[in-house]
């Protein structure tokens, strides 16, 4: 059977460039091409995928977790749990900074350490205090990837509360 040899079950994507061929005014034929984009198609489908897993994990992780602009130290992202930990919506973290969630008397020890994760020589700042919106404070461990997200260089921050146990 001929057609075993030619065709095949796998569904195959393409894109159709065409263009008419013009004789006296008046359109004779259609010269086209199908270019199989298949390969291209798969991994839209898989980058997809990985951003659906990726923001699952983001919005359903129980610890905190900001992400800072390195050089501004503002925060670009911040997930359900670390609003829940500082009583802020993720609109107005995205509009803060780390200096606007740690106390001003531990902010020099704060930004050290910020700069340090974000060079990678410290992965993780324990017993840090931080602000809530209402005023209290907490305490967290942040363990910290260095990481380059959309083009720019930031601090991926895992909070963990730790105020139990450290009462």
């Amino acid at each position: 059977d001929w057609s075993s040899d030619v065709c095949s079950s796998d569904l195959v994507w393409v894109e159709v460039r065409e263009n008419p061929v013009i004789e006296n005014g008046k359109t004779v034929a259609i010269v086209g091409a199908l270019i199989d984009i298949t390969e291209r198609k798969k991994a839209e489908e898989a980058l997809k995928a990985s951003e659906v897993k990726f923001k699952s994990l983001f919005e359903t992780a129980v610890e905190g977790i900001l992400i800072a602009d390195s050089k501004t130290k503002k925060f670009n992202y911040a997930n359900p749990a670390i609003c829940k930990m500082l009583g802020y919506s993720a609109k107005e973290m995205c509009g803060m900074s780390v200096l606007n969630i740690h106390p001003k008397k531990d902010l020099k020890n704060v930004l050290a350490t910020f700069e340090k994760q974000a060079k990678g020589e410290k992965p993780i700042a324990a017993n840090l205090p931080c602000w809530r919106k209402n005023g209290t404070v907490f305490y967290v461990d942040i363990a910290v990837s260095a990481e380059v997200i959309d083009g720019k260089q930031g601090n991926i921050g895992f909070f963990t509360d730790i105020t139990e146990r450290k009462k």
